[in-house]
């Protein structure tokens, strides 16, 4: 077992254990996680574009999107619990979802995205995507329907690196990023629909068949998977291996969440619809 398998696995494990103590935890203290979580990957976002085009952004433009963004979700998810911006939280989503459309189109027909206001505008998207999810979940259903797609997300991560590091060989998309492999998607699967099954008999998602549970576990999968490679092309741009230092054996939020921000908005709607 190689030193950074071990590390992302003692990682993943640290991360799972401060997830679980969110169940304890009182929900403006939620909430302000959310925000300072929130804040770091604008700061991260914000850094990676910085490095990609230094000639039109700032040195400060990181720290300032990051604190705008912080204390916007924060004020804004501590809100949701009135109707009219429950309602609007909604819309909101929508629109990340389309923006997110926007973006796989561009990775599936290898266009790169040269627009700067376009990057910005994804960076808005992404963090509010993030956020409003978070709470929306939290507040609909409690800490345990908030953790579940931050798990399916981990185990789409630790399946793609342990199948696609053991028995790897077709890339996925070399462009883009070389190490990430067809078996480690397939890994990546697999993975997911065991916690997914598993979540089945504890009671979660029953109404929805064994047919269309795969499917939709499929689809989760590729979405966590392009937003996955969403950032690794943002990386690539801006010459870095990671978007920040803060999580050991795994970079920065973003290099850890990279796949959680794409999916959390399509999950929270679709559970949303089945539900009211």
């Amino acid at each position: 077992m190689s030193r950074e398998l071990i590390h992302r696995i003692l990682s993943s494990a640290v991360l799972i254990i401060l997830l679980l103590v969110v169940l304890f935890i009182n929900a403006i203290f939620i909430q302000l996680i959310i925000a300072i979580v929130a804040g770091i990957l604008a700061f991260e976002y914000a850094k990676l574009l910085t490095q990609s085009y230094p000639e039109y952004y700032s040195h400060t433009y990181p720290i300032s999107f990051s604190v705008i963004a912080g204390v916007t979700v924060f004020l804004t998810s501590t809100l949701l619990s009135l109707p009219v911006f429950n309602v609007l939280s909604s819309i909101v989503l929508l629109l990340v979802c389309m923006s997110w459309l926007y973006v796989f189109w561009h990775l599936i027909f290898r266009k790169i995205i040269t627009s700067r206001k376009a990057q910005q505008i994804l960076g808005i998207c992404m963090v509010l995507g993030f956020s409003l999810s978070l709470s929306k979940l939290y507040i609909v259903g409690g800490a345990v329907l908030f953790l579940i797609p931050i798990l399916f997300t981990i185990m789409v991560d630790m399946g793609g690196y342990i199948v696609g590091r053991s028995i790897g060989k077709i890339p996925l998309s070399s462009r883009l990023s070389p190490k990430k492999t067809w078996e480690g998607s397939i890994g990546s699967f697999v993975f997911a629909i065991i916690f997914v099954f598993i979540l089945k008999i504890f009671g979660f998602f029953t109404q929805i068949s064994f047919i269309a549970t795969i499917f939709l576990v499929a689809v989760g999968v590729v979405i966590a998977s392009l937003g996955d490679l969403y950032q690794s092309w943002l990386k690539r741009i801006s010459g870095v291996k990671n978007s920040g230092d803060f999580i050991p054996g795994h970079g920065g939020i973003f290099d850890r969440i990279d796949g959680l921000v794409a999916f959390l908005p399509f999950y929270t709607l679709f559970y949303l619809y089945i539900n009211y």
